[in-house]
């Protein structure tokens, strides 16, 4: 009884990720699809990795400052890249907690937007990270390079 629980269990764990896996990979669209402005859609959910380019310290760091970042890889559309490599983007700090007596300080940091090929932005939906300090009465610091993800808010065209 034991063991068939245990493979049930497993089962719909499995199943359950390779559902959240697709759930917010990009659409396959053709290149055909090009509409009459020479514009293709990016759809929304489609996933964008990007990295930090500049040192956030949480003792000179203000919530709403804006954050710069850069993505690390293209977003393309069938083939067509949309968002290129190394292209600007945004983020913010969200929250800053200070210190206690027993607790670090916590620094939460979020991607908004990125820039296409034709410039628009685009809004990002992005997963928010918490940097935690190691010793109460310490500064957070977040080195650059730092890898995050953001995921495209809404379907959005992109002129080529």
């Amino acid at each position: 009884m034991k063991s068939i629980f245990i493979s049930v269990f497993f089962f719909v764990l499995t199943s359950m990720q390779v559902q959240a896996a697709s759930a917010f990979h990009p659409l396959k669209v053709n290149v055909w699809d090009v509409d009459a402005n020479n514009a293709l859609e990016l759809p929304a959910g489609t996933l964008v990795h990007l990295e930090m380019t500049e040192l956030v310290e949480s003792g000179k760091a203000t919530v709403g400052q804006i954050v710069n970042f850069r993505v690390r890889t293209n977003v393309e559309i069938d083939g067509v890249p949309v968002i290129r490599t190394g292209a600007m983007a945004f983020g913010r700090v969200k929250a800053i907690e200070p210190t206690s007596f027993n607790y670090p300080e916590e620094i939460t940091i979020e991607v908004t937007a990125a820039q296409s090929v034709d410039g628009t932005m685009v809004s990002l939906l992005g997963q928010e990270q918490i940097f935690k300090g190691k010793f109460p009465n310490e500064d957070v610091t977040v080195q650059s390079g730092k890898p995050f993800i953001g995921f495209v808010m809404n379907n959005t065209n992109i002129k080529i």
